[in-house]
C-alpha cells in the first residue's frame, strides 16, 4: 500500500513514493485467482526449465520429462525415413551428436517409454500402503513452514532498518561536510549488510517456495495412487502426468523413473 501519495491536496497531483512515506505490504487482502500452492509449484517449474540452455516445444506427454543419463539433456522426438513406408518415430538425446564424443544412452520409442512407466507404477503399487504412509509423513513435514516465516519476517525487518540507516547516512552527508573516505566506508559497509540480508531473504523465500511446491507434488502423487487399486496393464496418460517428475535413460536395462515425491524406481524395457 501507498506506492503513490498525493503531493498537493489542491492539485490532487500524485507522486510515486520513493521513501517519503512508509509503504505497507498486505497479505491475503484479496481471494486468489490461482491457489498459492499451484502458483509456487509453477514458479519452481519455471526455474527448473530455465536451468536448461534450451528445450524443445512438443505436445507429447513425454516432452520435457525424458532425460539423458549421461549429459542430463532432454530427449526430443526424432523421425527416421520420414517420407518412406518404413517411417519410424523415436526419442533421442537432443545433444547426442553435438560433440565428437556423443552420448551413449540409446534412443527409445513411445511404446518403450510407456512400458517403463507401467513397470515402475506397478512396482510402487506393489508396496502401496507403505508408500502412502511415507507420502503422508512427508506432507506433514513439508507443511510446517513457521520457522521459515519467522526468519523471513526477521530479515525483512533487518532489511528495513538497514535501508533507514543508509538513508540517514546519505542525508547526513548531504547536510554536513564529512570526511568522504570515512563516509564511503560506512556507506559501502551498510550497502553490503543490506545486500547480504537481501540475499539471505531471497534464499529463505526460495526454500519456502520449494517446500510448498514439493508438498503440492507429493499430494498429487498421493491423490493419484488413491485413485487406483489395481496394477496397470496399459499406459495411463493421466497417471503419468500426475505422478512422474522425469524419466532418465542410461540404457534400456537401466531406466530411472523419478516420481514427484522424490522416490525412484529402476526398470528395464
Amino acid at each position: 500500500m501507498q506506492k503513490k501519495f498525493t503531493e498537493d491536496f489542491l492539485t490532487k497531483k500524485q507522486k510515486i513514493n520513493t521513501g517519503e512515506l512508509p509503504q505497507y505490504y498486505v497479505e491475503n487482502s484479496h481471494p486468489p485467482i490461482i491457489q498459492p500452492e499451484t502458483f509456487e509449484y509453477v514458479q519452481v517449474e519455471i526455474k527448473r526449465r530455465h536451468k536448461q540452455k534450451r528445450y524443445p516445444k512438443s505436445h507429447s506427454v513425454f516432452a520435457l520429462r525424458i532425460m539423458c543419463g549421461e549429459c542430463d539433456g532432454f530427449y526430443t522426438p526424432k523421425v527416421w525415413r520420414s517420407n518412406k513406408p518404413n517411417r519410424r518415430e523415436f526419442w533421442q538425446c537432443h545433444y547426442k551428436y553435438e560433440k565428437r564424443t556423443f552420448c551413449r544412452p540409446p534412443h527409445v520409442s513411445d511404446d518403450e517409454l510407456k512400458q517403463a512407466f507401467v513397470a515402475a507404477y506397478n512396482q510402487i503399487l506393489g508396496n502401496k500402503e507403505c508408500y502412502l504412509e511415507e507420502c503422508i509423513d512427508l506432507i506433514e513435514s513439508l507443511t510446517n513452514v513457521s520457522e521459515l516465516d519467522l526468519e523471513i519476517a526477521e530479515l525483512q525487518t533487518e532489511r528495513a532498518v538497514i535501508a533507514d540507516l543508509v538513508k540517514n547516512c546519505v542525508e547526513g552527508n548531504a547536510r554536513t561536510a564529512l570526511d568522504q573516505v570515512e563516509y564511503q566506508k560506512k556507506y559501502e559497509a551498510l550497502i553490503q549488510r543490506y545486500n547480504d540480508a537481501e540475499t539471505r531473504l531471497q534464499d529463505i523465500v526460495d526454500e519456502k517456495q520449494a517446500r510448498i511446491a514439493k508438498r503440492a507434488a507429493v499430494q498429487q502423487v498421493l491423490d493419484g495412487l488413491n485413485r487406483s487399486d489395481s496394477l496397470l496393464t496399459k499406459f495411463d496418460e493421466s497417471l503419468w502426468g500426475t505422478l512422474v517428475e522425469k524419466m532418465t535413460i542410461y540404457s534400456k536395462e537401466d531406466i530411472l523413473v523419478t516420481f514427484k515425491d522424490g522416490s525412484e524406481v529402476v526398470v528395464s524395457v
